[in-house]
């Protein structure tokens, strides 16, 4: 595969609907929408470990996940004005969002068989470089 113009190892481990684990030349990777380009890609499919960004439909800078504060921030840019569409994979419930820092962010989302939640955040990009966070 080739990805930011390189060529990707990608290799596939596990079954399910999600990824329990994603490792990027041997990280830990809390995104399935690649941010940079990459030798080795390892995809674990089963239940997911922690929260992870799973679409986009913006360019998507950098995601993080903070551990033990619980807290997956999503930056991406976009035209101002355009609108948005996250979708985030979760073992755990959000407690609250914000765009930017300031505003309050509602998620819609599905708690699905297996106690998994598959979160949508929209928004309309307030300037051209947007950070979404998420608190677990």
């Amino acid at each position: 595969l080739i990805i930011g113009g390189g060529k990707s190892r990608i290799q596939w481990k596990g079954s399910g609907n999600h990824f329990s684990r994603i490792l990027i030349d041997g990280k830990t990777a809390y995104s399935a929408v690649m941010t940079s380009s990459a030798k080795n890609i390892i995809l674990e499919r089963g239940l997911p470990e922690s929260p992870y960004l799973a679409d986009a439909n913006a360019a998507v800078d950098q995601v993080n996940y903070l551990t033990e504060k619980k807290i997956l921030s999503v930056h991406f840019r976009g035209f101002t004005g355009q609108r948005t569409e996250l979708k985030v994979i979760s073992p755990y419930p959000v407690q609250s969002a914000e765009l930017n820092g300031s505003i309050s962010l509602d998620p819609l989302f599905v708690l699905d068989p297996e106690q998994i939640y598959r979160y949508t955040i929209r928004t309309v990009n307030l300037t051209d470089k947007n950070e979404v966070l998420l608190y677990f």
